[in-house]
């Protein structure tokens, strides 16, 4: 760089140069800034090539190849989706029931190949919906309240085997709530006082049951006694049960005017 005639800084060829791949330089820092990113614990980042996926980067620093590839970050860890449909059970009462699903992707390549970061609205939505309703189909409106449990692992076994070649690995089923017409839950209750009335029926009859047996038993053990004691009760054991009790004294018979010992004979 040097100056003109007047005094002017004038630029030389090697300075147009320096300058040159000094802005080619900072497009490059521009470029290449978005394809250094981050993956946070929990994700993973699927990296696509002109639409077709290359690879998957996990948790920590990563770089992608600037304008050629593109990234999206899907969470891996446990999630729960949680939704509320309306059913029909067996005898055809309506059922609006609240199901929770918890879930984790363990082959995430497969699941975005096949529906991209789309697979909640056009896989697991769907999937729950209809494994729901076919499987509170198979039971009748009083089953699904008494069989609730048996019901939830219906709906999680159907749906871990349906969900399993997608990549996606269910690990919980969840029934939290289930809403039925105010007509069917006041049946429901009216059932349920006469079940409890008709059991404390049952226990009071068993009870008296009980307590007629054991005063037999009783009477039976007290006839028994009563029968030992007599056949005990020989002549001996009544005259010497008389001399333990007699106070010394020899019976008196008052008559004319007089008063007669009767004498005891104790070889009688």
């Amino acid at each position: 760089m040097k100056r003109d005639k007047y005094g002017d800084l004038e630029l030389e060829k090697k300075d147009y140069l320096k300058i040159g791949i000094g802005i080619l330089v900072l497009i490059g820092i521009v470029i290449s800034l978005p394809s250094i990113f981050t993956v946070k614990t929990g994700e993973t980042a699927v990296i696509t090539r002109f639409g077709k996926v290359v690879r998957t980067e996990q948790a920590g620093l990563n770089f992608k190849v600037p304008l050629i590839e593109k990234k999206t970050k899907i969470e891996t860890r446990e999630q729960k989706i949680q939704s509320k449909f309306s059913v029909s059970s067996e005898d055809i009462q309506s059922i609006d029931t609240e199901i929770a699903v918890q879930y984790r992707i363990v082959n995430i390549m497969k699941l975005y190949e096949d529906f991209k970061n789309d697979y909640k609205p056009r896989l697991l939505e769907p999937r729950i919906s209809e494994i729901v309703q076919a499987n509170t189909a198979k039971y009748t409106i009083e089953e699904v309240v008494e069989k609730r449990q048996q019901l939830s692992q219906d709906i999680f076994n159907n749906l871990k085997a349906d969900l399993e070649p997608y990549g996606i690995q269910v690990t919980k089923v969840s029934i939290i709530n289930h809403d039925f017409s105010d007509a069917f839950e006041k049946a429901i209750e009216a059932k349920k006082v006469a079940q409890q009335n008709a059991m404390k029926v049952e226990i009071e009859n068993q009870q008296r049951i009980k307590t007629a047996e054991t005063n037999l038993k009783l009477k039976d053990l007290e006839a028994q006694a009563n029968q030992k004691l007599t056949e005990s009760l020989t002549p001996s054991v009544l005259r010497k049960m008389y001399i333990d009790k007699w106070d010394g004294k020899l019976p008196k018979v008052q008559g004319s005017n007089s008063i007669v010992n009767i004498p005891i004979d104790d070889k009688q």
